[in-house]
């Protein structure tokens, strides 16, 4: 029970904030020096102590991960925020030494501009452009540059990169279709979750095209634990092992590493201070915005705020979030475009289950629950979306027939939002359900940033590789049905044939052995409202064996006639529609 009565103000039963008095303390390293900063309200360092603790810092995380070898060639990604600077001059420092610690790899620096979606104007972006090449160039580093629309060119165009010789240019085409992508997002909290993806997806396109095998980014723990928190309210926990993790290597051929992440924002301020570095203030989506206007500036000031009072805040946050892995229950493909796992695999009992089953009792209503309501509105369970059932004059002008009944057998449909949410995990997915699609398709863009890059789960050479580009295509305004590979889940409604049976009579003992014998594996089953049985299954052979009881023993003497169909195909036959239909989703 709490002590706290509900009418007492809670903030006056916080404890205060003790503000330590740190002038004129000696370093609590070297005990001979001034302290010059005072890190955990309670523990001053010197300047040279702080410098060498830090330095200790970023070269333990690229030590014990033992991910670099000698000559590898690393892209840098750099912005001229804080944390790119510092991790930048980090760099050049272990490139400088000249003992058996100096690092023993090549270095190229990236920038990408994204200006453009902040409503930066040419000029504005021109001069950051030149401020950045500018820092680069005082560590004689090789610099390239690009723009994050350039993330829709395929592998078949010029190259992405730009001519650093040369200034920004007005607007292209790639441009006013990034323009459109972010313009049809509703939602700042999924802007900025699409602008992570699309920036991610950039970093290793380039990264592939320069040869490089390791990309570093500057993110630190401060920004690392406001991730973790974010993450899991976006739905994307399965994925926090490769979002905060020292290594990404969702891409088999290319790893993101975070060697800043032992880092605090505070630490990295003060790591440019005493090294007279001047990073660039560049404004962000969420710059000027309310503090609750999306998930990850409510995020960011939940946990600075709490940072403030208490400084084990950010490492508690970042550690703990470390220890979770999400591998078990992830299916083997891929989103197209974030590249991670898909996390929408159908487990029984799951989170992701109970999501849309309560989504679609919701849409129902108290009194609209029943098997009559159920029918027209499960097109698919897989995405966890309620939709109502297409009729076969939308989804193709020709429609044809199996020829043994009134079915359709079309093998084009139109593509719909469903059909692109099959491509997408569960947070990617938030994302387009945020996304206002005009009628010629502008989801489309979104697949198709991801699908420019392969999978590259595993090996990435050899016939492997040509047998992967071979399968990516960009999606068009109609998509074939067999490219869709995932097993989905489907629901069978079973009820009773005769209206003046009784299916509750049937003991759900009797039930639940008939129906998991002839599916010869368990599946789930769901009595609803009248005695109408609600079946959920992931073959097309268990669907069809399911399909095939006609009736249900009572008694030793008595049997209740039933029958069961498909629960998004109203009036579909049991046998050669219902075959052709869940095979060909199945392929």
């Amino acid at each position: 029970m709490c002590s706290v009565d509900e009418h007492e103000d809670v903030a006056s039963c916080m404890p205060e904030k003790v503000v330590l008095n740190m002038t004129g303390s000696i370093c609590r390293k070297c005990n001979e020096k001034p302290a010059e900063v005072v890190l955990r309200l309670k523990d001053p360092y010197c300047r040279s102590c702080f410098l060498a603790a830090t330095t200790h810092k970023y070269r333990a995380s690229l030590g014990k991960s033992k991910q670099m070898k000698d000559d590898t060639h690393v892209l840098l990604a750099h912005s001229g925020s804080q944390s790119s600077l510092a991790l930048l001059h980090l760099v050049w420092t272990g490139l400088q030494e000249t003992t058996h610690k100096r690092h023993i790899f090549n270095i190229s620096v990236i920038y990408i501009d994204e200006g453009i979606i902040f409503g930066h104007s040419v000029k504005q972006r021109s001069a950051t452009y030149a401020a950045v090449m500018d820092q680069v160039h005082n560590f004689h580093f090789s610099f390239y540059a690009t723009t994050l629309s350039r993330v829709f060119c395929d592998n078949t165009e010029n190259t992405c990169l730009l001519n650093p010789d040369l200034p920004l240019g007005e607007e292209d085409e790639l441009d006013l279709k990034l323009l459109a992508l972010f313009k049809n997002v509703t939602s700042l909290t999924s802007k900025e979750d699409l602008l992570l993806k699309l920036r991610n997806q950039l970093l290793v396109k380039v990264a592939k095209e320069l040869k490089c095998s390791k990309v570093f980014v500057g993110e630190s723990s401060t920004r690392l634990a406001v991730k973790i928190l974010t993450n899991v309210a976006l739905g994307r926990g399965a994925h926090l092992s490769l979002d905060v993790g020292f290594c990404d290597s969702r891409d088999g051929a290319i790893k993101v590493l975070r060697p800043m992440r032992d880092f605090t924002n505070k630490e990295v301020a003060f790591y440019n201070f005493f090294n007279k570095l001047e990073p660039l203030v560049i404004s962000s989506l969420g710059t000027k915005a309310d503090t609750q206007a999306s998930i990850q500036k409510l995020t960011e000031k939940f946990v600075t705020d709490l940072q403030d009072n208490f400084p084990a805040t950010v490492s508690t946050v970042f550690r703990t979030g470390e220890k979770l892995s999400g591998q078990s229950g992830i299916s083997n493909g891929r989103c197209h475009l974030c590249q991670a796992p898909l996390d929408t695999a159908h487990i029984e009992s799951s989170a992701l289950q109970a999501t849309h089953f309560s989504r679609m009792v919701s849409a129902l209503g108290p009194s609209g629950f029943d098997s009559g309501s159920i029918q027209p509105r499960l097109v698919t369970d897989s995405i966890g979306n309620i939709v109502e059932n297409e009729t076969p004059a939308k989804l193709n002008k020709e429609p044809s027939t199996c020829g043994t009944c009134n079915c359709v057998a079309s093998p084009k449909q139109v593509v719909s939002r469903s059909l692109i949410d099959e491509l997408l995990c569960y947070g990617c997915r938030l994302i387009t359900k945020d996304m206002v699609v005009p009628k010629h398709g502008m989801a489309d863009n979104l697949v198709t940033a991801g699908t420019v890059l392969p999978n590259s789960a595993g090996t990435s050479q050899g016939r492997n590789t040509d047998k992967r580009r071979k399968r990516e295509r960009t999606l068009s305004p109609k998509l074939n049905i067999h490219e869709v590979l995932r097993t989905q889940p489907r629901f069978l409604v079973m009820s009773r044939v005769e209206n003046d049976e009784n299916q509750n009579r049937v003991s759900p003992f009797i039930l639940e052995r008939v129906i998991n014998g002839a599916a010869k594996s368990n599946v789930s089953i769901r009595k609803l409202r009248g005695g109408t049985i609600m079946i959920q299954t992931t073959t097309d052979v268990q669907s069809k064996s399911i399909m095939a009881i006609n009736e249900m023993p009572l008694s030793n003497s008595s049997r209740l006639k039933v029958g069961t169909m498909l629960a998004n195909s109203s009036g579909a036959c049991p046998d050669s529609c219902f075959t052709k239909a869940v095979v060909d989703r199945a392929k």
